[in-house]
């Protein structure tokens, strides 16, 4: 089993977000992707993903956030 440091996740059924992100554009053609930085500091960052099944969705059916510290 492949695992990460804290927690000990397993990472067996990992899809990397290239896969996922193309996966998605298989499944819901006329969605879309929107990223956005929510905040930046000298030793952090931190973006939203909203993600929308279609082009005509005002809100978003998932979010997601990402965040990387230095170090």
């Amino acid at each position: 089993m492949a695992t990460t440091g804290i927690g000990q996740h397993d990472l067996s059924d990992y899809a990397l977000v290239a896969d996922r992100i193309t996966l998605f554009y298989q499944r819901f053609p006329a969605g879309r992707i929107v990223t956005e930085l929510y905040s930046r500091t000298e030793r952090e960052i931190t973006f939203r993903a909203l993600v929308y099944r279609g082009a005509a969705d005002t809100e978003p059916a998932a979010t997601g956030w990402a965040s990387e510290r230095v170090g």
